[in-house]
């Protein structure tokens, strides 16, 4: 069973693949999600209160789940894994890393993330650009359609994340084989096919 929190903007393409994928897939089962509007500690009591470990996927800036990591640590105990639709390797910063570095540095430091970034959706047009929170999502669904590299990285404070021999560890999807996970996009977020 793959159990999920999402922690997510309230217009997030992620919660209509949630949808699709609780639908679709028997053994995926959505334990809860963030969107913002609630505190760190109402987030924190719901997900100590799961009897199973779950896997927590963030879609937008990291500050809330750092804030989940250093005030709830036994909420931390309860992840399973952690994937994140956030970076960009030696680039420009990312938007999800760019808007709170510090909030990042933090998240990477203490749960050592997936994270599924601008790599993963390069050559995507415009109008498909909204799939790296669905792709974050689909990694643990589908690992087998990603190239997942164990890499360490710092990040800068401008929110670039630099490749290092003494960064964080993380799993890095610098790929992805996109006929695998082609249809299951399609439907979930009405995108031709």
């Amino acid at each position: 069973m793959l159990r999920v929190w999402l922690d997510i903007p309230v217009d997030a393409s992620g919660r209509a693949l949630a949808g699709h994928l609780a639908r679709r897939h028997p053994a995926f089962a959505l334990v809860g999600i963030s969107t913002g509007g609630e505190t760190a500690g109402a987030a924190a009591e719901v997900m100590m209160a799961q009897s199973e470990l779950f896997d927590v996927v963030t879609a937008g800036p990291l500050t809330g789940l750092a804030g989940l990591v250093e005030r709830y640590p036994e909420a931390r105990a309860r992840w399973r894994h952690v994937v994140c639709a956030a970076g960009q390797l030696e680039w420009p910063a990312e938007a999800n890393i760019a808007a709170d570095p510090a909030a990042a540095e933090v998240v990477l430091k203490h749960t050592s993330p997936r994270l599924v970034g601008l790599e993963a959706s390069r050559g995507l047009s415009p109008a498909e650009e909204r799939v790296s929170a669905p792709l974050a999502l689909l990694s643990l669904l589908h690992p087998e359609a990603f190239d997942l590299q164990r890499l360490r990285v710092r990040v800068e404070r401008d929110g670039r994340l630099r490749l290092t021999d003494d960064g964080y560890l993380v799993e890095y999807a610098l790929h992805v084989d996109w006929p695998v996970l082609e249809l299951e996009l399609a439907e979930a977020l009405g995108l031709p096919r």
